[in-house]
C-alpha cells in the first residue's frame, strides 16, 4: 500500500482515512493487516516530514512482523525504514535496510517489490556520488 502522492491538503484526508484504518485493525485484533496500515501511515508521516511519527508506526509495524513472523511485511518494513533513513540523510541505516530488504526479497522470491528495491538503490547511488 502506497500513499499518492497529492497537493498538502489531501493530506489531512488521507491522514483522517489512515488513522481510521490502523484504529480499526486494532480493535479487530487481526495483526495480519495492521502492519500494511501502519507502513501506510508511516509514508505519509515521512512524506509530510514528521519523521518521529514515521519512525513510530514503522517501528510498531516491525515489532508486529517480528513477532508474528510476518516475513512478506518485514520486508516491507525493512523498505520503508531505507526510504525513511534517506529522507532523514541517514545513508548507513538506508543502505543496511535496503541490504536486508533485498535480501529477503531474493531469498522469499518476493518479485512484486523489485521496482521499489531498484529505486531505493538508485537513491542510494546518487547519494553517493
Amino acid at each position: 500500500m502506497h500513499v499518492q502522492r497529492k497537493g498538502a491538503s489531501d493530506f489531512r484526508e488521507s491522514a483522517d482515512h489512515l488513522d481510521n484504518a490502523v484504529n480499526k485493525f486494532a480493535e479487530s485484533g487481526r495483526q495480519d493487516h495492521l502492519p500494511r496500515g501502519l507502513l501506510a501511515r508511516a509514508e505519509l508521516y515521512r512524506l509530510r516530514g514528521d519523521y518521529p511519527k514515521a519512525q513510530r508506526d514503522l517501528d510498531h509495524a516491525m515489532s508486529i512482523t517480528l513477532r508474528s513472523e510476518m516475513r512478506l511485511h518485514l520486508a516491507d518494513c525493512h523498505l520503508e525504514s531505507a526510504r525513511l533513513a534517506l529522507a532523514t540523510g541517514d545513508r548507513d541505516a538506508a543502505r543496511k535496510a535496503w541490504e536486508t530488504a533485498k535480501a529477503m526479497i531474493e531469498e522469499m522470491d518476493y518479485h512484486r517489490r523489485d521496482g521499489e528495491v531498484a529505486e531505493i538503490e538508485a537513491q542510494l547511488n546518487v547519494a553517493g556520488e
